[in-house]
């Protein structure tokens, strides 16, 4: 899965997805993947540190982000875990705000149709609760592209509020809350 996978998000060529150059097994068995080295910080250390944006900067922000899951959609990869840590904002030549969407760590391939490859048996549920859409909350199988867009929309909900949509003492308590 890990080889499908990487092979997947190699083939993603766009400036605002970051560049997997390689990626393999050493010979102790550790995979490992070798990507481009971006300047910047993470959008969640961004909103820390500037508080809740306006609208006309987090559009501009979240409009990159989209960009960039264009291509991968169609190029049929679900990346299941946009948040805010894994937006990468800095300077590209003389432009500023510069998005890099980062960590297709669990991110799927899905076939033409829009549902995962066949890669698992059991039911999972990965990515991060506060993000996370209702139905990749209960860990159904066929995520497909609006899974990322309910993710947006929750990231655009903190960028603009300075807080998560959810938030619990637990991530089973997280979990609930977007389930309902």
């Amino acid at each position: 899965r890990f080889f499908k996978e990487a092979r997947a998000i190699a083939s993603l060529h766009h400036p605002h997805v970051i560049s997997l150059y390689d990626f393999g097994e050493s010979e102790r068995g550790d995979f490992y993947l070798v990507m481009e080295l971006l300047p910047g910080i993470a959008l969640s250390e961004l909103i820390h540190r500037e508080g809740p944006m306006d609208l006309t900067r987090a559009a501009w922000l979240l409009d990159q982000v989209l960009d960039a899951l264009q291509e991968a959609h169609r190029n049929q990869i679900v990346h299941r875990d946009l948040k805010p840590e894994n937006i990468q904002v800095g300077r590209r030549g003389d432009r500023t705000d510069f998005v890099t969407v980062l960590d297709f760590g669990i991110a799927r391939a899905t076939d033409l149709e829009g549902r995962e490859s066949p890669t698992k048996t059991t039911i999972e549920v990965c990515g991060t609760p506060a993000y996370m859409s209702p139905e990749q909350a209960t860990g159904e199988e066929s995520l497909d592209e609006r899974s990322d867009v309910y993710s947006l929309g929750a990231m655009l909900y903190e960028i603009i509020s300075g807080t998560p949509p959810f938030d619990g003492a637990t991530a089973y308590d997280i979990i609930n809350m977007v389930k309902t």
